[in-house]
């Protein structure tokens, strides 16, 4: 459930910013969220058996919140961030 809210909110916000590179953004969040939505259902389970459920959920749960985190900070200063940046110049020659 994290990995989807957590793709939601990077989907969006950065499509909103970088319109332009809406594709490029869209295949890389993909592909990224593919190996990692795999990889943690695929051990959540043996690893909730071996450490007890209690304990492997509140781990996975603590582990998403130290990920979402830098979501909040963009959502709240990614303009400063931006404009620091600069306007992407990549897709300029195509």
């Amino acid at each position: 459930m994290a990995t989807q809210v957590g793709t939601t909110v990077v989907y969006t916000y950065t499509t909103d910013s970088y319109k332009p590179q809406s594709g490029e953004i869209g295949a890389v969040i993909n592909l990224i969220k593919s190996l990692f939505a795999f990889n943690i259902a695929f051990y959540a389970l043996p690893f909730g058996e071996s450490a007890g459920f209690d304990a492997s959920f509140s781990t996975l749960a603590a582990i998403n919140l130290v990920l979402l985190l830098p979501l909040v900070f963009m959502i709240f200063k990614g303009q400063k961030v931006r404009e620091w940046q600069g306007t992407p110049k990549d897709h300029a020659d195509i």
